[in-house]
């Protein structure tokens, strides 16, 4: 008795030595894939970023061959404030927005 106690034990140790080493590998895959996704959003944020830096530049350069500096860089500033805000509001919106039955 003693004996088939002790190989239950036992079966139950390599049961859990071999589910431990499948959670790890798992886990390092896991890992992986959360490493690739955060720096993939880190460059698409860079490129958008910079993509919207051109923009409203080019939107400055534009504003500024017909107007004067200051009111160029004012209706520049105007511009990104109305995006910001509808943006903004669009967010709100769908945010609050009851849960479909």
């Amino acid at each position: 008795m003693l004996r088939s106690l002790a190989e239950v034990g036992i079966a139950f140790v390599d049961l859990l030595a071999v589910q431990a080493r499948e959670i790890g590998k798992e886990a390092k895959s896991v890992g992986v894939s959360l490493a690739l996704i955060a720096v993939f959003a880190v460059l698409a944020g860079g490129m958008l970023l910079g993509g919207t830096g051109l923009l409203v530049w080019a939107l400055y350069l534009v504003l500024s061959a017909e107007l004067t500096a200051a009111s160029a860089a004012a209706l520049t500033g105007v511009a990104v404030w109305v995006v910001i805000g509808v943006g903004g509001w669009i967010a709100l919106r769908t945010s609050k927005r009851p849960a479909s039955k």
